[in-house]
């Protein structure tokens, strides 16, 4: 068996989120924090236990003071920002010279403030080709829930999973 060993913690922030979920509906006041720095039991799956849970004090905007503080002390920024404030997020992780990898909408290299990262090499497209799509699992109450609310002009498809 390989072990590999790292000094590393992981930060998960939750805007408008006060519940230790994935799917968030983003109605609270307040928000948290999730820090993980390894499993105790020596496992390879984090157990809840493991999982620092840290309050806010505010709602977990990433362009507030706390949550700045949280990035200063990142090496690499994965995240999945609100479409509407992509230009900004990215904005905000060059002036802090952060790596990241960001789960986004493919127009996104249009933008003034992104084009010119990619022409500059200091920001790329990715490994999946612009004319392929990117596909989740989704807990099946989710799914049932986004067929039954789809907003029209959404750009979302549910494939069945077959094995």
């Amino acid at each position: 068996m390989t072990r590999y060993l790292c000094d590393c913690t992981l930060i998960a922030s939750c805007y408008r989120n006060r519940n230790l979920d994935l799917f968030s509906r983003h109605d609270a006041e307040r928000a948290i924090w999730l820090e993980y720095e390894g499993n105790t039991k020596g496992g390879r799956v984090p157990e809840v236990e493991d999982i620092g849970i840290h309050k806010f004090r505010g709602d977990g905007d990433f362009r507030s003071a706390e949550s700045i503080e949280l990035l200063k002390q990142a090496d690499i920024v994965v995240t999945n920002p609100p479409f509407s404030l992509f230009r900004q997020y990215v904005v905000q992780l060059v002036q802090h010279g952060k790596k990241f990898l960001i789960i986004g909408n493919k127009n996104a290299i249009t933008y003034k403030e992104i084009f010119p990262l990619i022409r500059d090499n200091r920001m790329w497209v990715g490994h999946t080709p612009m004319s392929k799509d990117l596909l989740f699992d989704l807990p099946a109450g989710l799914a049932r829930e986004l067929k039954a609310t789809k907003k029209m002009g959404s750009s979302y498809r549910i494939m069945v999973h077959q094995p």
